[in-house]
């Protein structure tokens, strides 16, 4: 009976130590889904309220906050959130994303300079890193945004070269073109990873030279659009596309503002 009674009491030592840490975990997904549906205010109170409580690990809370700032335009708190993964969780497994994220900011508010250092910091920290290409997509689109063309073209080829069949190895920045938007960042989710499967079409061509003109278009509109290439021998259409989101809420908020610009635009699945 003793023994039985010194189980009991070390279990429920156990769970009372755990329960911070799942509390961590549903919070984490709570923003995470707030996040994914496009209510960056919401997320951005929820993992206030997480990171105020007694809960463990909150880097990935942190990952989830800069990003609905950066989404909100408030980057100045984005980079502060970035910047406590990077001081108070060294070994974070979002690490990588948090010195991406404060490089995005400066690239959104198009201070070029500052957005190179950053990412030139992350090439030099992170070199063997798998996500290297998006790195370089995201310098070639500063200095095509600076007007740079040669420096451009060279870091969009370092891009293709590493992953041929990257989404970012597919968008070619256009020069003098201005940096409106990137590509959503992949939140946190349960299994780690948010499978991209939504893009926004606004156009279908059986000649890809019309495709590619109306790329050019929406490219140089701010839009980062790829024209997907027809797989199947009886598919004889070349799709004019825009985006990648995990979320049909992200994808409708991208309709909205093509159909207001006078484009026919509607949500579609990716090939």
């Amino acid at each position: 009976m003793k023994s039985g009674i010194i189980f009991l009491s070390a279990l429920i030592a156990v769970f009372a130590m755990a329960q911070p840490a799942l509390a961590s975990s549903a919070g984490t997904l709570r923003v995470n889904k707030l996040f994914l549906e496009g209510k960056y205010a919401a997320a951005i109170s929820e993992s206030e309220a997480i990171i105020a409580s007694s809960a463990s690990s909150k880097d990935e809370v942190y990952y989830l906050k800069g990003l609905s700032e950066l989404k909100s335009g408030k980057f100045d708190n984005a980079r502060a959130s970035f910047n406590s993964i990077i001081y108070r969780y060294p070994r974070s497994k979002v690490l990588f994303d948090a010195y991406l994220g404060i490089g995005d900011s400066y690239l959104l508010q198009a201070d070029y300079d500052k957005a190179l250092a950053e990412y030139g910091l992350i090439m030099k920290k992170f070199s063997r890193d798998k996500n290297m290409p998006i790195v370089h997509s995201r310098m070639a689109r500063c200095y095509a945004a600076m007007g740079a063309r040669e420096e451009a073209e060279y870091y969009s080829g370092m891009a293709s070269r590493c992953a041929p069949l990257s989404f970012e190895a597919r968008m070619k920045p256009v020069v003098g073109a201005p940096v409106r938007d990137l590509r959503p960042a992949a939140a946190v989710s349960d299994t780690g990873s948010v499978r991209e499967s939504l893009s926004v079409q606004v156009g279908s061509f059986k000649n890809k030279r019309n495709a590619d003109k109306l790329a050019r278009k929406l490219a140089n509109s701010g839009y980062e659009s790829f024209v997907a290439i027809p797989v199947e021998a009886k598919d004889k259409f070349y799709r004019v596309k825009v985006g990648r989101f995990s979320s049909r809420a992200q994808a409708l908020s991208l309709v909205s503002r093509l159909q207001a610009d006078g484009y026919p635009a509607r949500i579609c699945d990716n090939d």
